[in-house]
């Protein structure tokens, strides 16, 4: 059986958006700390008075963009990892909320059953029991 992770794509693509800033701001916060890490070596350079041709000052320019590469591959992978999470996340909150909308919105009530390892079994419960109750009145 196919599982479709995308049951409700307006909330579910919020989420991944939200997930995706927080990790992109995260990135770029560790951009500026290697930024400030490398311009601190440089200004201690020039403080020693090494000249501006200097073989240190080729090194680190070397050492910035590999670091730029190795940053742009985390960016990428941490990304992807980023969107797989949000949206199998996303689907054990919003999979069993579907499957409750759809029974309660049935003409006739019937149980919410839904697996015991669900997020919202506990809720499906209290729901069960709460309406199991306005049936006996």
């Amino acid at each position: 059986m196919r599982v479709k992770y995308l049951v409700h794509p307006k909330i579910q693509i919020k989420f991944l958006v939200q997930a995706l800033m927080l990790n992109i701001s995260g990135l770029i916060i560790f951009a500026g700390a290697l930024y400030y890490f490398f311009k601190n070596y440089e200004n201690a350079a020039h403080t020693k008075g090494l000249p501006p041709d200097h073989l240190f000052f080729s090194f680190m320019k070397n050492q910035q963009e590999m670091m730029l590469n190795v940053f742009l591959v985390v960016v990428f992978l941490s990304s992807v990892v980023t969107i797989i999470y949000s949206i199998m996340n996303s689907h054990k909150f919003i999979g069993p909320l579907h499957k409750m909308q759809k029974q309660l919105n049935k003409d006739t009530w019937e149980p919410i059953i839904l697996r015991k390892d669900d997020v919202l079994y506990d809720l499906s419960l209290s729901i069960n029991a709460a309406m199991e109750k306005s049936k006996q009145k």
